[in-house]
C-alpha cells in the first residue's frame, strides 16, 4: 500500500515492501489531501505520471486544479495539465468557483471555457491535444470532433439561436431594470446621489435610489449565477443605455450634480455587471479591449490594469471595489479613475463580442456539418454492439463446426 510520509524535505512516497503497486490499492483520503496541501501544481503533475497509483492519488486534485485554471483564464497551467492528462477534458466531476463567485459544476473544462466565451482557452487546449497527436500519443478521442461535440452540448439549439435568446433577455433587462435605475438616479436628490458615491453598498433609509441599487445587485447576482452561459449582452445593454442617456441625466449643464449622476450609473451599474464577467472578459478589460479589437493584440491573461498600480479586475485578498468605486472602460487605462465617466464605449465592445462569436463558430465550421458528426457518432455507437454480437455468433459457429470435424476425425480413427 502506498502511504505518504512527512519529513523535513516535504512529503515523499514510501512503499511497504510486501505489497505490489496496483490500481486497486486503497489510497487514504487524508493522504490525497496532503498532496494539495504540501505540493504545488507542477509537483503534483510530476508525481501523477510516476505510477498508476500516483495518478489515482492525484486525480481529484488535478481535476479541480484544471477546472480552476480554466475558469480563471490560466492558459499555461491548463495546458500543462492537459498535456499529461488529456482525458480530463471529458470529466464533469470537478467543481470550482469562478472570479465572480459563481459555482461551476457539471461541466467539462472545455464546456466551462465555451460557456464563458473563452475561445482563446479552447484554441490553446486544442493546440495541446494536436501536439500530443503529432508526438505519437494516442488519444481516446479526436480533438476536432470532441470540441465540436462539446460546443453542441453547450449550444444544443445552435450558437445563433442562443445569441438571439440572449439579446431578447438583454433588451428586457435594459427596458426594465436598467431604465428603472436610470430614472431612480434622475429623481434622487443630489445628497442621495453623493451618498451612494461616497458610501457604496451601504444602507440609506428612506432612499428609493439606495433600495433600487440594492435590489439591482441582488437580482443581477441571482440571474448571473443561475445562467450556465454568461449573457454578455447584459453588459452591452448597460453601455448602450449610458451612451443613449448620457445627456439626459438631470442637473445643470456641466454641473457637479449632472456628472455625479453619470458617475453613479457608470460606476455602480455598468461596473457591477462587470463584477460578474468570466475571466476572459475581465482580463480583456484590464488589458484594454480597444487594443485587442483595433490592433489585434493577443490577450495577456492578466487581471491587473496595464497603467494602474495595484488595481485589478479580479479580487485580490478579497478586496474588490469594481462595481462600487470604479469601472473599466475599453482602454484598460484612465477609464478606471474615480472621476472619469465614459461615453461611446458600446461600439468597440459590440465588435469584441462579435469577433468572439465568429471565432467560436469557426470551430464548428471545420469539416462537415457538426450535427452530422454527432449523428454519425451515435449511429456508430448503436452499430458497434450489433457488430460485436454478430462476430461473437460467427466465432461460436466456427468453433462448433471445428469441434464436430475433430470429433468425426477421432471416430474415423
Amino acid at each position: 500500500m502506498l502511504k505518504v510520509e512527512i519529513n523535513s524535505a516535504g512529503i515523499t512516497p514510501a512503499f511497504r515492501p510486501t505489497n505490489i503497486l496496483t490500481p486497486e490499492l486503497e489510497v487514504p483520503l487524508n493522504n490525497v489531501r496532503l498532496l494539495d496541501t504540501y505540493l504545488d501544481t507542477r509537483s503534483i503533475l510530476a508525481f501523477s505520471v510516476t505510477s498508476t497509483v500516483a495518478k489515482n492519488m492525484a486525480s481529484e486534485t488535478i481535476k479541480k486544479k484544471l477546472l480552476i485554471a480554466v475558469v480563471y483564464g490560466d492558459e499555461d497551467l491548463a495546458s500543462k495539465i492537459i498535456k499529461f492528462h488529456p482525458k480530463l477534458l471529458l470529466d464533469t466531476s470537478a467543481t470550482a468557483i469562478d472570479p465572480s463567485g459563481k459555482k461551476i459544476q457539471g461541466q467539462t473544462p472545455l464546456q466551462a471555457a465555451i460557456s464563458a466565451g473563452d475561445v482563446d482557452m479552447v484554441q490553446r487546449l486544442k493546440a495541446v491535444l494536436q501536439q500530443n497527436v503529432q508526438r505519437g500519443i494516442k488519444l481516446s478521442f479526436d480533438p476536432e470532433s470532441e470540441i465540436q461535440r462539446q460546443i453542441i452540448a453547450v449550444y444544443p439549439d445552435g450558437i445563433d439561436s442562443e445569441e438571439e435568446t440572449q439579446k431578447v433577455q438583454a433588451k428586457k433587462f435594459k427596458d426594465s431594470m436598467l431604465m428603472d435605475l436610470f430614472n431612480k438616479i434622475n429623481i434622487a436628490t443630489p445628497e442621495q446621489v453623493e451618498f451612494e458615491l461616497n458610501n457604496p453598498g451601504q444602507d440609506n433609509a428612506d432612499s428609493l435610489l439606495n433600495a433600487a441599487l440594492h435590489n439591482f445587485r441582488a437580482q443581477f447576482t441571482s440571474t448571473s449565477n443561475q445562467e450556465r452561459i454568461f449573457n454578455i449582452y447584459y453588459l452591452l445593454a448597460a453601455f448602450e443605455l449610458n451612451d443613449e442617456q448620457f445627456n439626459n441625466f438631470n442637473g445643470d449643464f456641466d454641473s457637479d450634480d449632472k456628472w455625479n449622476r453619470r458617475r453613479l450609473f457608470w460606476r455602480q451599474v455598468i461596473g457591477y455587471i462587470q463584477r460578474h464577467l468570466p475571466a476572459c472578459y475581465l482580463q480583456a478589460f484590464a488589458q484594454g479591449i480597444y487594443d485587442i479589437v483595433k490592433h489585434q493584440k493577443k490577450l495577456k491573461r492578466s487581471f491587473k490594469f496595464i497603467d494602474e498600480k495595484d488595481l485589478y479586475m479580479c479580487a485580490v485578498d478579497g478586496d474588490l471595489k469594481l462595481g462600487y468605486e470604479y469601472v473599466a472602460g475599453n482602454s484598460g487605462r484612465q477609464l478606471v479613475l474615480r472621476g472619469f465617466v465614459g461615453w461611446g464605449e458600446s461600439e468597440i465592445i459590440s465588435k469584441f463580442i462579435a469577433d468572439k462569436k465568429i471565432r467560436l463558430k469557426e470551430f464548428m465550421n471545420r469539416g462537415e456539418d457538426n450535427k452530422e458528426v454527432i449523428r454519425n457518432s451515435k449511429a456508430a455507437t448503436r452499430f458497434t454492439p450489433c457488430f460485436n454480437m454478430m462476430v461473437t455468433i460467427a466465432i461460436a459457429a466456427a468453433a462448433a463446426i471445428a469441434y464436430n470435424e475433430v470429433k468425426k476425425l477421432r471416430l474415423s480413427l
